[in-house]
Order: C-alpha cells, then sequence, then structure tokens
C-alpha cells in the first residue's frame, strides 16, 4: 500500500508470496558466509526478488542473521548421534523433514515455549543462531552447542515497490547506495558478534562448544540427501548448481 515504506522481513514470510525463497531453507546448503553473500548478492538473490516484486516488495539487500547451530544435552558429532531425540523447529515444513532424516522426531513449537520445554526435558534438543542461544538463555538448559551450521539465516531488507516506484531515479540511486554501503557494515557486525557470543557461551564454565570437521559435516548434509530429493525439483537444479560452484570457490 505504501504506507510502510521499508521493512526487515524473515524469509518464511516470504513463502507466501513466492515458491523460491524455499532455496534457503535447504539444509547445509552454504559453506561459507562469503559463498552466501556472494549468491545472495548475485543472480540467485536478485531472482528471488524480482520474483518479490508482484506482490509489491522490491527487494534491497539481503541482511546477515546467522547461522542456525543444534543445542543438546549430548554430544553430537554425527547424525546418527540425533537419532531419536525430539528437537524443536519451527513451523516449516522443509526443517521437519530435515530432522527426520537425520533420525530424529521434529516437532513444530512456539519459540516463546522453548525454554521450558528444554527445562523440563519435553524437547531433548533445538536449533537456533548464537543470538537466539544467547538473548534467550537457553545455554542454561542445553550444555551442548554443536556448530552444524545447517542454514544461513537470512533477513531481506524490503521497500514497498508502491513507495519506490514513486521515487526520483536519483532519489533511487542514493537509496540504493545506502543500503549497499550499509550491508558491509551490518554483515560485518553479525560476524563479529556472533565469535564474540561463541566464546562467551563456550567460555563460561558450564556449556561446550562443538565445531564439526568438514568431514562431520558432510555426513549431515548426505544424510540429508532426501530432502533435496523431494524439494530440488521444484525449487530448481539449476540454482543449487550455481550454489555448489560458489561454494567450491572458497573451500581451501
Amino acid at each position: 500500500m505504501g504506507t510502510l515504506e521499508m521493512a526487515i522481513s524473515s524469509v518464511a514470510f516470504l513463502g507466501a508470496f513466492t515458491d523460491s525463497t524455499a532455496l534457503l531453507d535447504l539444509p547445509y546448503l552454504f559453506q561459507s558466509n562469503e559463498a552466501a553473500e556472494e549468491v545472495l548478492d548475485g543472480e540467485v538473490g536478485q531472482t528471488i526478488f524480482r520474483n518479490l516484486e508482484p506482490a509489491g516488495f522490491k527487494g534491497m539487500t539481503w541482511m546477515a542473521t546467522g547461522w542456525r547451530h543444534v543445542t543438546a544435552n549430548k554430544e553430537i558429532h554425527k547424525p546418527e548421534d540425533m537419532k531419536g531425540l525430539k528437537v524443536r523447529v519451527m513451523e516449516n515444513q522443509m526443517h521437519i523433514d530435515h530432522f527426520n532424516a537425520l533420525g530424529a522426531s521434529a516437532v513444530p513449537m512456539a519459540f516463546s515455549e522453548l525454554y521450558t520445554a528444554l527445562q523440563n526435558g519435553t524437547m531433548d534438543a533445538q536449533e537456533n543462531p548464537f543470538a537466539n542461544i544467547d538473548g534467550n538463555r537457553l545455554y542454561e538448559v542445553q550444555k551442548y552447542i554443536i556448530k552444524t551450521g545447517h542454514i544461513y539465516d537470512t533477513s531481506p531488507l524490503l521497500a514497498s515497490k508502491t513507495w519506490w516506484d514513486g521515487l526520483s531515479a536519483s532519489d533511487q540511486e542514493l537509496i540504493q547506495s545506502c543500503v549497499n554501503e550499509m550491508i558491509l557494515f551490518e554483515r560485518q557486525l553479525s560476524a563479529d558478534n556472533e565469535a564474540e557470543l561463541e566464546e562467551k557461551i563456550g567460555n563460561n564454565g558450564t556449556n561446550a562448544v562443538i565445531t564439526l570437521t568438514d568431514e562431520e559435516r558432510q555426513a549431515f548434509r548426505e544424510a540429508a540427501q532426501a530432502v533435496y530429493d523431494k524439494y530440488v525439483p521444484n525449487i530448481g537444479q539449476d540454482m543449487v548448481d550455481i550454489i555448489d560452484g560458489v561454494n567450491a570457490k572458497y573451500i581451501q
């Protein structure tokens, strides 16, 4: 309607307007911050933004939220370690399918109920970025943070297309240039914050952070192949191939 000029959204919300955002929910899709940023700033990210325009959104940039990791009260190094665990997930069918494919039992639950559910044992594990693990003190009821990095969380900055189309070309150029400058700062701030929270939680004397080796993380990706088999035909193998190519550039 144009009454609100801009908003920072969740990717899940945008699924109501385009199926192309489902790509970003594929587990273990990205291998690094650099790969994720290149993909989102490139043709893949811009294609998703173009697909949103008929619904009235102008995509400005993709902001960093942090990698999603698993927490539990047991050490986890391989998919078999997930077997039988009740894992709280968001109300997202791909997320549910992912953890079920690992042998866990995925249970959608409101985030507001999560701390109590972990405290009383209704849930055994959950997954979130470090910012949520810290901000909601989930580390108090979970001993281990396992750095699965199964999803690179991003929050798109959107503008009202009605508002945007009413601007002069010079104003559009000025605003976009400010956004382009901002995102460099925001992504670095997010990465620094993630590192600080990992150190804080890992050194508090109670919790332990487990960093998976490349081989261990690859085992999780292979265990989640059923998710790719189910969803990629609709998403487009070409999109996944582009991302695999970008990932390969940053593998040392």
